[in-house]
């Protein structure tokens, strides 16, 4: 799940036009062997952001995340040949839809997700409460909506019926906003009922995740902030395991997630260490859209863009350190992001473990061995048996800093990259970094005791390194703050 980028073949059924729009680039991106379809812009019409304020994330409904990856980083050892290869196959072609349009589709590796972060959205007139992962590699807000019938999201996922909402407005196949965003034939065959604006996405993964639809313009509730002709997907189709939630929250780049729909210019998370919680025992998970303040004591770097993959945020990562020696012998340009838009490295909320090109992985995974005498468990991973290891080394990663600074560093603790396990016969603690291909991802698990600032309009990323949730950005008044409730829940691996 959430894995997958490039737009598929179109497809019409009686009623309703499909086209696919691109995913959010994840496990796809870790290829070399992808193609993207731009996405086509201006379909919006600007409006001044309304007043925004903060997102509390509650306490989580299911067991702590550990239990999960550690399932994932004991299998993923062993098959990680496997999920690249399978990733760089040929994709098979997509159908022919009835307006001609054909493409290969995403295809590719499984997605790694772990643990996610999803928010409740009340979405309609009269408001209904609507739960979706929270994604800053995704564009596309969707949810299930009461006209799916046999591809469903299990309980307790609910739908959305655009049919009991005063002011849901379908999005016609023939309107200049459909055509904008995703060109696609209208039928002419169905005179009785108007054809809709259809999109398709592709997650990929082993199941072949999807979602597909049509879209909806409606109102979007925060607090006391109604904020009309908000663009989603209604999905009458989806595959894949959510655990409840009823669709994903796109807060990527691309014109159609929130935060672009939204027009705010900067939001924040803090995803807090296991166990920690905030002052009233709730969870000390926070999220924030528009109004962030910087701490003083934040450290910035420039986020950059890829013309290849436009929804992601990407950091520029100069180097990697252990015990504060640098890893020697990362060629240069490793982490850099290529002219055509590939490489680089970019951050995800939906991947747990971080990801780095082969050739730097190697060199990290060395540089831990040398620093732990004790005898590797297993090497790919790196697992080191507990009672064998009294010290883990410091791992610190250093960025480009802004307006002309030296590198700023952030220095993590042990629980950012290395996690316990019990194999059955042993109690192991494994290192959560892993190599890829085609591009490296932090993620969540490496930013979680971090705030984590993104200022879209001074492109940057600011980042405190906290374990204090107390000091995660200030919640502003009551009377300010987005009604929108946010939990933290786990899945199982998709791999």
């Amino acid at each position: 799940m959430l894995a997958g980028i490039g737009l598929l073949a179109s497809t019409n059924k009686t009623t309703m036009g499909r086209m696919v729009l691109a995913a959010a680039a994840t496990w796809l991106l870790l290829t070399s062997a992808l193609q993207v379809s731009p996405l086509a812009s201006g379909a919006f019409i600007p409006r001044p952001p309304p007043r925004i304020g903060s997102l509390f994330l509650k306490p989580a409904r299911a067991q702590k995340i550990g239990q999960s990856i550690k399932g994932f980083l004991k299998k993923h050892g062993d098959d990680i040949l496997d999920i690249i290869a399978q990733s760089l196959s040929p994709s098979p072609v997509d159908s022919t839809g009835s307006g001609g349009h054909t493409s290969t589709s995403a295809g590719g590796a499984p997605a790694t997700t772990a643990g996610l972060y999803v928010a409740d959205l009340l979405v309609g007139t009269p408001p209904k409460n609507i739960s979706g992962v929270l994604e800053i590699t995704s564009e596309l807000v969707w949810m299930q909506c009461s006209s799916c019938t046999d591809y469903c999201l299990p309980p307790p996922a609910s739908s959305f019926d655009p049919t009991n909402s005063s002011t849901a407005q379908p999005l016609p196949c023939n309107n200049n906003t459909c055509q904008a965003l995703l060109p696609q034939t209208c039928s002419t065959t169905d005179t009785n009922t108007e054809q809709l604006c259809g999109y398709a996405e592709y997650y990929g993964g082993s199941n072949n995740d999807t979602t597909q639809g049509y879209f909806v313009f409606d109102t979007f509730t925060f607090d006391t902030t109604a904020v009309d002709d908000m663009l989603f997907g209604c999905s009458d189709s989806s595959t894949g395991n959510y655990s409840g939630a009823s669709g994903v929250i796109g807060l990527g780049r691309g014109e159609l997630s929130l935060v672009s729909q939204l027009g705010i210019s900067n939001f924040s998370y803090f995803l807090a260490p296991n166990g920690s919680t905030g002052s009233g025992g709730e969870s000390g998970n926070r999220f924030q859209l528009g109004g962030v303040p910087v701490p003083a004591k934040g450290l910035s770097t420039p986020l950059y863009n890829s013309s290849a993959y436009p929804n992601l945020y990407y950091v520029g990562l100069t180097g990697v350190y252990v015990d504060d020696e640098e890893v020697a012998g990362i060629p240069a340009g490793t982490f850099d992001l290529q002219s055509n838009g590939s490489g680089g490295v970019f951050l995800s909320t939906t991947m747990s473990v971080t990801y780095l090109l082969s050739d730097a992985y190697t060199l990290v995974r060395e540089a831990f061995a040398r620093k732990i005498s004790a005898q590797p468990y297993s090497i790919d991973p790196l697992c080191y048996v507990n009672d064998s290891v009294t010290v883990i080394p410091e791992l610190t990663l250093a960025f480009n800093g802004v307006d002309g600074g030296g590198d700023v560093k952030m220095k993590l603790s042990e629980a950012n990259y290395f996690f316990e396990y019990n194999d059955g016969e042993s109690e192991v603690q494994c290192l959560t970094v892993l190599p890829s291909v085609g591009a490296s991802v932090l993620g969540s698990l490496l930013q979680t005791g971090t705030q984590m600032i993104y200022d879209l309009d001074r492109e940057q990323l600011t980042f405190v390194v906290t374990e204090d949730t107390s000091l995660a950005s200030a919640a502003p008044a009551a009377s300010q703050a987005m009604a929108v409730a946010l939990a933290v829940w786990v899945v199982r691996l998709l791999i």
